[in-house]
């Protein structure tokens, strides 16, 4: 098959919110994500990408304007701590699901209790990685990744066993100078866990870009073993089977997947494989 088929239906779902990366319309030419600075001064930086072309599934609608405006004034205006938090996660919230991950980064890091500043700066990250796993646009997904990393990184420096950051922060060496690290680093994960899931996931999908689908066969297959209800397992392992000839094993995971989802976008990415079997 066609590698645009698989690019195809890897974005269907992404588009579903289906990834395990989480975690998308009136545009502005530059919002607060092109404000180069500091969250607060609380450490993570955001900005500097403003330059670069921006992602049609970060424009807000104008009702999502007029709720920015709201909460923001909301947020500025409060002087009830509790209160302020609240409205910062709720920006934080909104930004993230538009994926606006710099504004989102800043509102991360006010939405947080004293004393737990580390959390805030981790769901910046996230935010970060979000955008990076869903960008369009390949200067900016190598710029998310690196934002999404330096994050990460710190985090690990006084986390270090957590995990399912590694796995995550492995993902974004996929697109830098060094893209072994990336299967590098999710192997120290299962090493640790063995099932793991999104390590698991991870090299699934890292195996799917480097056409290595045997391994990847092997991974998602994991997955569906730990939970055969995995929409996104049974469908990336559908792709592998489809890859590697396996036409009947192929059909009866994208059947599975249609079974599991009434989603129509699912289904659309399903029918892309099944109409070719």
């Amino acid at each position: 098959m066609k590698r645009s088929h698989v690019i195809l239906g890897l974005a269907v779902l992404a588009v579903v919110g289906i990834l395990y990366a989480t975690p998308n319309y009136v545009g502005k030419k530059k919002d607060q994500d092109g404000k180069a600075g500091m969250a607060q001064g609380r450490g993570v930086k955001t900005g500097d990408i403003a330059d670069l072309p921006v992602d049609h599934d970060s424009m807000l609608t104008e009702s999502q304007v007029e709720d920015a405006i709201r909460l923001t004034k909301a947020f500025e205006s409060s002087r009830n701590s509790t209160e302020k938090l609240k409205f910062a996660d709720s920006l934080y919230g909104l930004y993230l699901s538009v994926n606006r991950p710099d504004s989102a980064a800043k509102y991360a890091v006010l939405s947080v209790t004293p004393g737990s500043e580390d959390l805030g700066k981790l769901k910046a990250g996230d935010a970060y990685y979000q955008a990076f796993s869903l960008a369009t646009n390949d200067e900016r997904k190598v710029a998310y990744a690196e934002k999404a990393r330096g994050v990460f990184e710190a985090f690990l420096a006084t986390h270090p066993d957590s995990l399912g950051v590694k796995a995550r922060m492995a993902m974004t060496y996929a697109v830098s100078a060094a893209p072994m690290k990336a299967a590098v680093a999710l192997k120290e994960v299962l090493a640790q866990d063995p099932n793991h899931r999104e390590a698991l996931y991870n090299l699934g999908v890292l195996s799917i870009q480097s056409a290595q689908f045997a391994k990847g066969v092997e991974r998602f297959g994991k997955l569906v073993e730990l939970d055969p209800t995995d929409l996104q397992a049974r469908y990336y392992l559908g792709v592998c089977y489809f890859e590697s000839g396996k036409k009947d094993e192929a059909k009866k995971e994208f059947e599975m997947v249609k079974r599991l989802s009434d989603d129509p976008v699912a289904h659309q990415a399903a029918d892309e494989y099944l109409n070719l079997i």
